[in-house]
């Protein structure tokens, strides 16, 4: 009984134990669950939901009412039938030169021919790949074959020829004429671009040799292909004739126009004034088509002068395009101040009261009371004569015995004979006193100071240039634009990033991104179709300028001669005009980001938008605001033109005169417009449309990115260094810095160094330094202004404080000082791009390589980024020799 018992409690046991273990089971599986799931964190947010259901559906294929935008994310579905459309593994070469030559002539049709050109080309690519990796005679192109290559160059010459691009178009025509002696469109194309061109001569010939051989072709086209080349043929003798009447009209102008020259180069030689050069040519943008004449109006013998007026105190010009020989500089000054400029409020400016000089070999003083005829006549320049340049300044008198009821004080001595001037209508005074001594003068010179006019180094005579460049003309551009909004003018505007600064400083906003969205809701309002900012410009200027200095270094390594920066247009006027041959040679040769953008708003401006892909450059309006009045300068000159007479950039505006905008507007409260988010020229510079800078200075950080660049090149780099801030040592003074890194801490001569210059007491140390062959630094960042572009000439200066910042002022605070701080704050506040610039011409796999792809800068393209400077030194400046 007892074992029964015993062995019945044992089987109890087994059975609870048995029960107890698949409980335990199931927990241990639900806890291995439990815990897998939460450690794995599964992401559901891919699944459908009654809110995104639609938007998920139109992802598929099957059920998408509109094709996927470009550039967009596609669904992985799309990307499996594009590679069943694409891939060369499921399609042969014919089968996807047929894919590309249907989505071209799909694009073609919604007149998106840029995009139709690159499908073709992509077609035309693999069809090339594919002759040359089969080149034996079993594998030679089939008849089908070459028609088929021979549709796709014909294609594409037709999407270059509706986007202008006739030689291109030409090009393609001739190829798809060599596959298919029979391909009758790239013919009539062929000759259509011939036309174009206004190669009439040409388009006759190969016309008429059609005609000829036409019989040849299929009797089906035959007849329309006569027609086509027929009125094509008529067209181009039509013009041809045209074309001859008019270079001989051409030649006999030319003719007249030479002879013409020779007779007002004997006229000046009978006066006796010698020169060097030329009197008809100049490099001076401010007398292009103005030169010494014959007064023709009155059939005489008299002499035309183109003068320009200096007056370097307060940086002001007056330009006369026709002086009259026989005419005194008394009698135009007289009437040029009988009414008081608003630059001369002390009435400092009068006949009896100023002084004038001209020079040549040696400095004049002018005689007012002499005509132009006698005042230069017997004097020997060393320059061309195309423009006489005449600076004026108010002389500074030492009263002596002075009395209050003298009336002859203000008569000073300024000619060559130490006689006084005679003003007419204080001659009877001067009678009554000649006995009286005359006041003495203070001596008067002409200096650097004086030449490098007041905002920054522009030097006196080239304001001229800068009153065609304001902010009257652009209301004038967008009221008219307003007026006819069809005359088809697209207008655009860039915004440099200091400028902005200024601005947000100036109106005491938070940050720039707010200045810039009121900028762009203000010149939208006004008629202005697309705002950018210039970081992008900057991002490539910078590229560029890093492919220049790695060439530099490899080919020159041994010579010690540093690469300067030319982003500053007042450095670049200095150095053309004042140390051409020191300097010149030495500056960098790519453009600044104001010109680099311009040539991408005329060139780019449809990869922006598809609908203006067949807008002109011409019909392109390019303003700039700016932080400095030398970026006027910068745009009007010959260089940086697409052709004589289409700039990059038509017009350049300065904070100053953005605040005369908002005056003549009637807009008080720059704060209370609306904001409106700038344009982007491309998505993949800055993803979430935020504006971006750059490391470094306020000028652009060239030095600095640069540098990097070169610690990677010279393998010198560490990830800790790449990511910190490089420590500047200041030399002289705080715009004098440099920075010299060594291979290792043993060695006493640097591998790299580099050097950040800002104002011309530091640009006239360098010049020193280079005469001497004792500057080492590899690359230098140089600017004209102080502190540089965040100090720039049109920048906001002395601004008035909120409340908050008067409190913190003390007495000895300088309100200038205080001003740069905070635009300096404001821009050291920007975000920094991430996008890294690629070594060599090894683009791929490099964030900027995609950026370069994106905008098709091909290396053609690219060469667009260079120009030239020139030494202009004792060229067309009369007051060089004194600086």
């Amino acid at each position: 009984m007892s074992d029964l018992n015993v062995t019945q409690s044992i089987n109890n046991t087994d059975n609870n134990n048995g029960s107890e273990r698949g409980q335990q089971g199931e927990d241990d599986d639900f806890d291995f669950y439990y815990d897998y799931a939460k450690a794995a964190q599964l992401d559901r947010s891919g699944c459908w939901t009654e809110q995104n259901w639609q938007e998920e559906m139109e992802k598929h294929p099957l059920f998408a009412t509109k094709a996927p935008e470009p550039g967009h994310e596609h669904s992985e579905l799309i990307d499996a039938f594009n590679q069943l459309k694409y891939d060369p593994q499921f399609n042969s070469i014919e089968e996807l030169m047929d894919s590309y030559r249907q989505d071209g002539n799909e694009n073609f049709r919604h007149k998106k021919y840029r995009w139709a050109v690159d499908s073709y080309s992509e077609g035309i690519r693999l069809a090339r790949d594919h002759l040359s990796k089969n080149q034996s005679v079993e594998n030679m192109p089939t008849s089908k074959f070459n028609e088929s290559l021979s549709v796709l160059y014909n294609n594409r010459a037709s999407a270059h020829f509706h986007l202008g691009n006739y030689k291109s178009s030409m090009q393609d025509a001739t190829r798809a004429m060599f596959l298919n002696s029979q391909n009758i469109k790239a013919k009539i194309r062929f000759a259509q671009c011939c036309f174009e061109m206004k190669r009439f001569e040409k388009c006759i010939i190969f016309c008429s040799k059609e005609l000829n051989q036409s019989n040849e072709l299929n009797e089906k086209f035959q007849e329309k292909f006569r027609q086509e080349m027929r009125i094509l043929l008529e067209q181009a003798e039509k013009n041809f004739k045209i074309q001859n009447r008019d270079e001989r009209k051409m030649v006999k102008n030319e003719q007249k126009r030479l002879s013409e020259q020779k007779r007002i180069e004997q006229a000046v030689e009978e006066r006796g004034i010698k020169y060097q050069a030329s009197l008809f040519e100049t490099d001076h943008p401010a007398v292009r088509g103005c030169f010494v004449q014959f007064d023709d109006t009155h059939q005489t013998q008299t002499l035309i002068w183109p003068v320009v007026f200096i007056y370097p105190d307060v940086g002001q010009t007056d330009f006369i395009k026709k002086f009259y020989e026989n005419s005194t500089f008394t009698q135009y000054i007289e009437m040029m101040f009988e009414i008081t400029p608003e630059w001369d409020q002390k009435g400092q400016y009068r006949s009896e009261r100023i002084r004038c000089y001209y020079q040549s070999c040696q400095t004049y003083t002018v005689d007012g009371e002499k005509r132009i005829a006698q005042e230069i006549e017997l004097t020997e320049f060393d320059k061309s004569l195309t423009l006489l340049q005449v600076c004026i300044k108010p002389a500074e008198t030492i009263q002596e015995n002075k009395s209050d009821n003298s009336e002859g004080d203000d008569i000073i001595r300024i000619n060559k004979s130490n006689k006084s001037w005679k003003n007419r209508q204080s001659e009877r005074k001067i009678k009554e006193n000649a006995d009286t001594e005359h006041p003495k003068l203070s001596p008067v010179s002409v200096t650097l100071g004086d030449c490098l006019a007041c905002s920054g180094c522009i030097t006196s005579t080239e304001a001229v240039l800068i009153s065609e460049q304001s902010h009257e003309k652009v209301i004038d551009i967008l009221d008219e634009k307003q007026k006819n909004p069809n005359n088809n003018l697209i207008i655009v505007m860039t915004l440099s990033l200091q400028a902005l600064a200024s601005l947000a400083v100036k109106h005491h906003l938070n940050s720039m991104e707010s200045a810039a969205e009121r900028i762009g809701h203000l010149f939208h309002s006004l008629g202005v179709d697309y705002i950018f900012d210039l970081a992008l410009a900057r991002h490539i200027c910078l590229q560029e300028s890093w492919q220049e200095l790695s060439q530099r270094f490899v080919s020159n390594s041994n010579a010690k001669q540093p690469l300067l920066s030319s982003t500053c247009p007042g450095f670049v006027c200095y150095a053309e005009k004042s140390q051409g041959n020191i300097l010149v040679p030495l500056l960098s040769r790519i453009k600044s980001p104001q010109q680099i953008m311009g040539l991408l708003v005329k060139k780019r401006l449809h990869l922006v938008d598809g609908q203006v892909s067949n807008v002109l450059p011409d019909r392109i309006y390019h303003i700039t605001l700016m932080p400095c009045y030398d970026k006027k300068l910068e745009a009007s000159r010959l260089e940086n033109r697409l052709d004589e007479s289409i700039p990059e950039v038509d017009c350049v505006i300065t904070p100053l005169e953005v605040e005369k905008i908002l005056e003549f507007k009637q807009i008080r409260n720059f704060d209370s417009l609306a904001c409106r988010p700038l344009d982007q020229f491309n998505v993949g510079f800055s993803p979430d449309g935020k504006i971006q800078s750059h490391r470094g200075s306020g000028s652009g950080g060239y030095a600095d990115n640069l540098l990097r660049m070169m610690t990677i090149y010279q393998k010198i780099a560490t990830q800790d260094l790449m990511q910190s801030e490089f420590e500047w040592k200041m030399v002289r003074n705080a715009d004098f810095l440099e920075i010299n890194l060594y291979k290792s801490e043993m060695d006493s001569k640097p591998l790299v160094s580099f050097a950040i210059l800002n104002g011309f007491r530091n640009v006239q140390n360098l010049v020193s330094r280079l005469k001497r062959k004792s500057c080492s630094y590899d690359y230098i960042e140089v600017s004209a202004c102080p502190k540089g572009c965040l100090n720039g000439g049109a920048q906001f200066r002395n601004i008035p404080f909120n409340k908050e910042m008067n409190e913190k002022l003390t007495p000895d605070s300088d309100p200038i000082l205080i001003t740069f701080e905070q635009v300096q704050k404001l821009y050291d506040q920007l975000p920094k791009t991430e996008l890294d610039l690629f070594i060599n011409n090894s683009i791929e796999n490099t964030k900027t390589g995609e950026l370069y792809t994106k905008l098709q800068l091909d290396d053609q393209f690219r060469q667009k980024f260079r120009t030239e400077f020139r030494v202009l030194e004792k060229k067309f400046n009369i007051l060089n020799s004194n600086w």
